[in-house]
């Protein structure tokens, strides 16, 4: 539940919060917390090599709720993957150099 985007957005939350990120951080975390103690009851109650969708066939069975949550958990798999890069993207400095020069080629 940890990735990568907690480096992606710290500078971002503690200028939002300011004083308040410490406390966001821990709520957060006792999300995450609860979250991965339901996946754990889960896995142990329907073992299988699936995933979340899995859980969603098992409790509402084949149909369009279970295919509808199914691609939206794959967007919001795409949209966290997309975000964490632009992030990366944003820390860096902005007084780097904009053009390169290479034996007297300006690019």
């Amino acid at each position: 539940m940890v990735g990568g985007g907690i480096f992606a957005v710290l500078g971002l939350s503690v200028k939002l919060t300011g004083g308040g990120a410490p406390l966001a951080f821990f709520i957060a975390g006792m999300v995450a917390l609860v979250t991965s103690y339901s996946y754990a009851s889960l896995s142990v109650r329907y073992p299988s090599q699936g995933d979340t969708v899995s859980f969603l066939d098992r409790a509402f069975g084949p149909g369009l709720l279970t295919g509808t949550a199914n691609i939206l958990l794959w967007l919001s798999y795409i949209a966290c993957s997309r975000s964490i890069p632009m992030r990366s993207g944003a820390m860096v400095p902005l007084s780097s150099p904009r053009t390169v020069s290479l034996s007297g080629n300006t690019f």
